[in-house]
């Protein structure tokens, strides 16, 4: 007995199938069964004299059109790639009814990661045309113009029982996942990683069986495990091709979708420790870089707050963020907050370089010699200090906001002078101190800056407490 919902899965089927040789075959001969049964009948009785170019030339030309379109479509002939990058998607499976079900899925897959993610393109290949890693790769080398990486999914069918009653089962039982990344290790950002063992964490415990028995369910869940596994892939792709501000995208929207699950287990903790620890990375680096060498202050702003709001409280990079925060605050001419995130750094590390120079410029915007000569007594410890942080840069910093406060410029003198002594330009730094000597000399405000700047000139640096007694042992030494 005909049964419609059979004919619509088998119509459906062939649907998924129109890539293969055989569904090109059969587009074919319906075309050519089509036009020699009606459409060439009707030429020639309308137009007599012109049998052979509709008898020979123009369905010869139709199947050389069909045969082109079908050939871009199902991506065996590739133009060159657009996007910011371009996955191959490939399934081996050597069964009609499993591959058909699974592709339809990644077709589902494809429409909804293309459209939260227009800069991504995925190119689903047919069934069985790539049929092993080694191959993928050979393929990939190859076609370096077409796809960027690639992702192959093993699928096998079967039947099983359940409670008496036998249901269709389909499992992707391997991924793997390729792409044109260097031998070497390489380094994200602060953190060593290597891809396989990322994308082994990252794909440990998901469950690919699909059972027609709980079609409703595993449907979703397949969709879910492939879309994660492939963005996560892809993520990481884009982090080695320093294209962060996609890879960040990316992470952001495989987190937001973690943070509804439940984490059950010590597997999933890592996996949610590592793919924060990755978005923390994204943002912290991609930051740093939109300031430091795109001058783009607003979007490494808004990236590092983002941040912030992200992973609420404490982590690695948090002090770093602070500070960065801080000096962009003061750039924006917001001081309350630059010294807000310069106190919050200072509560995390409050012994460290950087801490000591923007709470040292802070004194000299406010004209406070007290917390001026604090910190500066502390730079001048330079076996603490010196290689922590760059001093030229925190000179010409000093020396292009001076203009700007003209009540502290003996201040600034002094910082730029000491700073040029101990860590630049050592005579630049003896004159400008020496210069500044004489200014403040007979000004019994700056007295305490004074006995620091001879201080300086006359003794040098402020030496480690081990100093003296290591003296003493090379004394001795010498004596014996």
């Amino acid at each position: 007995m005909f049964k419609i919902n059979e004919f619509r899965e088998t119509v459906a089927n062939f649907i998924n199938y129109w890539d293969s040789y055989i569904g090109l075959s059969l587009i074919m001969m319906t075309v050519s069964l089509g036009y020699w049964g009606v459409v060439a009948d009707k030429l020639n009785a309308t137009f007599p004299k012109n049998e052979v170019l509709f008898n020979i030339i123009l369905p010869i030309c139709l199947l050389i059109i069909i045969f082109l379109i079908w050939s871009f479509k199902s991506n065996r002939w590739n133009l060159y790639k657009r996007k910011t990058v371009t996955t191959g998607l490939f399934i081996k499976c050597g069964d009609f009814t499993s591959h058909s079900k699974i592709r339809r899925l990644i077709r589902e897959m494809i429409d909804e990661i293309q459209t939260e993610f227009p800069y991504l393109k995925l190119k689903l290949y047919p069934v069985d045309f790539i049929k092993n890693e080694n191959d993928l790769k050979i393929y990939l080398d190859k076609n370096s113009h077409v796809i960027d990486n690639a992702l192959l999914a093993i699928v096998k069918y079967g039947n099983c029982t359940e409670e008496s009653k036998t249901f269709e089962k389909i499992e992707i039982t391997d991924l793997k996942l390729v792409g044109r990344f260097d031998e070497k290790n390489y380094q994200d950002y602060r953190v060593q990683i290597n891809v396989s063992q990322d994308l082994h964490l990252r794909n440990l415990n998901k469950d690919w069986v699909y059972l027609e028995s709980k079609s409703f369910y595993d449907r979703d869940k397949i969709k879910y495990n492939l879309r994660d596994s492939l963005l996560f892939f892809m993520g990481l792709y884009l982090i080695y091709k320093e294209e962060l501000d996609v890879a960040l995208q990316i992470f952001k929207s495989l987190r937001t979708v973690e943070e509804n699950i439940s984490l059950i287990n010590e597997i999933a903790h890592r996996k949610r420790e590592r793919l924060d620890e990755i978005l923390l990375n994204i943002f912290t680096v991609n930051a740093l870089r939109k300031y430091t060498l795109n001058n783009d202050t607003d979007t490494a702003f808004k990236l590092l707050k983002e941040c912030e709001k992200i992973f609420v409280g404490n982590h690695k990079f948090y002090y770093a963020n602070c500070l960065l925060l801080s000096r962009i605050y003061y750039e924006k001419d917001e001081i309350s907050d630059a010294y807000v995130y310069t106190y919050k750094a200072a509560a995390l590390y409050r012994d460290s370089t950087p801490v000591y120079c923007n709470m040292g410029f802070f004194g000299m915007i406010e004209n406070n010699l007290e917390k001026v000569y604090t910190n500066y007594k502390e730079l001048a410890h330079v076996y603490k200090h010196k290689g922590k942080v760059n001093f030229v840069d925190v000179i010409e910093f000093l020396e292009n906001h001076k203009s700007k406060y003209s009540e502290s410029e003996f201040l600034f003198d002094f910082g730029i002078g000491m700073l040029n002594f101990f860590y630049a330009d050592k005579e630049v730094g003896r004159k400008a101190l020496a210069e500044l000597k004489v200014k403040i000399n007979d000004n019994a405000q700056y007295v305490k800056i004074l006995g620091l700047t001879e201080r300086f000139l006359s003794l040098g640096s402020i030496k480690s407490p081990y100093y003296q007694r290591n003296l003493k042992a090379k004394s001795t030494k010498k004596k014996k």
